[in-house]
């Protein structure tokens, strides 16, 4: 886990049960934490900007969803 604080908040990075890591901030005001990245891709190394109005973190996304059409795929394993 690693984490950068602003204010009454603590950015930080974590993996989750799927093994994904994901970027949180903690609100002390709150003695909440939310999650800001979405679990199915990995994310770390959260920072806040100098001023500490945005938070940056790196991600590895990569989103190639797999498109089979059932007919077409009836079609081809018929002729093999």
């Amino acid at each position: 886990m690693t984490g950068r604080q602003r204010g009454g908040y603590i950015a930080y990075s974590m993996n989750g049960r799927n093994g994904v890591s994901s970027v949180y901030i903690w609100s002390a005001e709150e003695n909440k934490n939310y999650r800001v990245t979405p679990e199915m891709f990995n994310a770390g190394g959260p920072t806040w900007d100098p001023s500490g109005g945005y938070l940056y973190f790196v991600s590895n996304r990569e989103f190639a969803p797999q498109i089979a059409i059932p007919s077409l795929i009836m079609r081809l394993t018929a002729t093999r």
